[in-house]
């Protein structure tokens, strides 16, 4: 192989990878494909939301509970 550049060998190896990619990879997915997708995505985004309302009302009742804590040895004098 003299006289063959590394660069001209990897840009060929390149686009052979690439075309392989592109008639293996490129395909349109069906109907029930994208059903199934949206589906998925549709329980994935319900238990996200799901968790951070958890995570939300969690940190609301620290909050409170700081709040508590904070206000109750400082006495609350009645008149």
């Amino acid at each position: 192989m003299q006289g063959v550049r590394i660069d001209r060998l990897w840009l060929r190896a390149a686009g052979l990878i690439v075309h392989g990619m592109k008639t293996d990879l490129l395909h349109y997915p069906t109907v029930a494909e994208m059903r199934a997708l949206e589906a998925a995505a549709h329980r994935e985004r319900a238990r996200e939301v799901a968790r951070l309302l958890r995570a939300g009302a969690h940190a609301a009742g620290l909050l409170l509970a700081r709040l508590a804590v904070v206000l109750v040895p400082k006495g609350i004098r009645h008149a």
